[in-house]
């Protein structure tokens, strides 16, 4: 029974993680296109997913530099 339990708070923390994430991330979208600096719905779609991803995980995000 303990851990059904703690699985069942393990996916209900993790739901309110994504439901945040996927919040901070349309709160993001928006303070963009009240700044001034609207991005493409490929961009959106792909700063969206990256934040998302960053925020959800459990380790830090790791720089990569495009060349």
């Amino acid at each position: 029974m303990l851990v059904r339990q703690q699985a069942q708070a393990t996916i209900d923390a993790r739901k309110m993680i994504v439901t945040g994430a996927v919040g901070i991330a349309c709160d993001a979208l928006a303070e963009l296109t009240e700044r001034g600096k609207p991005i493409s719905a490929a961009e959106s779609g792909k700063f969206v997913s990256n934040l998302v991803m960053v925020i959800c995980a459990e380790k830090g995000p790791t720089p990569t530099i495009e060349v």
